[in-house]
């Protein structure tokens, strides 16, 4: 019987019968029913760690392989910078794992450029508003 691209289950079970080794078929989720945990996450926490992020950006990881190969990268190509590889790296894993928050975190970078060009172009507008916000609170 061939074993190949089994993985563990190849070394670890026991040989099958054909019958036995038909599997049934699993349901998937849809997409639009799946919940994203993203739902669950208040919006105030985002906010919040959104501004952390912006005033502290920096990150430290403990990884002597990560090191020792942006080490060489460093030593072997010319104007390498280990901080720009490791937030590229960092940041696209993170995009892929976490689709759903680097979608949040993309929208509230816009929402805040936004503010910004209110501040700055309707300065006494943006005085209004936040008088506005403290009397709510």
């Amino acid at each position: 019987m061939r074993k190949l691209g089994k993985g563990l289950d190849a070394i670890l079970s026991e040989e099958k019968t054909v019958e036995e080794s038909k599997e049934k078929p699993v349901e998937v989720e849809k997409q639009e029913e799946k919940k994203s945990y993203l739902e669950a996450i208040p919006e105030e926490a985002l906010i919040k760690a959104f501004d952390e992020a912006s005033k502290n950006p920096r990150v430290v990881i403990w990884s002597p392989r990560a090191s020792f190969i942006l080490r060489v990268l460093r030593k072997t190509t010319p104007e390498f910078s280990i901080s720009e590889e490791a937030a590229k790296i960092l940041e696209e894993g993170i995009k892929e794992k976490y689709p759903d928050l680097w979608k949040a975190i993309e929208k509230i970078e816009e929402a805040t450029k936004v503010e910004e060009e209110l501040k700055k172009r309707h300065p006494e507008t943006w005085k209004l508003l936040e008088k506005i916000k403290e009397v709510k609170t």
